[in-house]
């Protein structure tokens, strides 16, 4: 398969990890900020 390695394919994967991770999070925090949060009303 393309001549990769099982470490190549591992590698690859935890640089992806490491990469996207932070992201995410700081995504999830800059957009959460942006929303106001409102308690749904109990009748």
């Amino acid at each position: 398969m393309l001549g990769l390695k099982a470490r190549d394919l591992i590698g690859f994967s935890f640089v992806q990890l490491l990469v996207h991770a932070p992201l995410v999070l700081f995504l999830l925090w800059a957009l959460g900020t942006t929303l106001t949060y409102t308690p749904p009303i109990m009748p």
